[in-house]
């Protein structure tokens, strides 16, 4: 997993590599605090390597939230909670929990 920090809004991305599977989560800012899904971009593709692969949003009605617990400037912490619905053209169907805690530096790192 690796945060990015450039003074406006924080990347979070996380994968594993066997399966191509991924998660992208943008926060608008590093202030602590609890973010809804209406407020932040997030994309889940549980297994990259599959034809027609799925892609997951959060739900536009009450998808949940993401929390910064504490950030300076070189670490940042918190947790997410999402329930996530196919993005558009996903093979995707019904919805799914996602739920996760990070604890990163800042800096870019070789995710694969």
């Amino acid at each position: 997993m690796s945060a990015t920090l450039d003074g406006g809004p924080v990347s979070l991305v996380a994968a594993d590599c066997s399966k191509a599977a991924g998660i992208s989560l943008t926060l608008p800012s590093a202030s602590a605090g609890t973010f809804p899904a209406q407020q932040l971009a997030l994309v889940y593709t549980p297994n990259g390597k599959s034809n027609g692969s799925e892609i997951w949003v959060p739900d536009t009605n009450n998808g949940g939230s993401a929390t910064i617990s504490s950030a300076s400037s070189s670490r940042i912490s918190g947790s997410f909670s999402f329930t996530l619905v196919p993005g558009v053209g996903s093979p995707g169907s019904g919805r799914k929990s996602l739920q996760g805690t990070f604890n990163l530096a800042f800096g870019d790192r070789p995710i694969c």
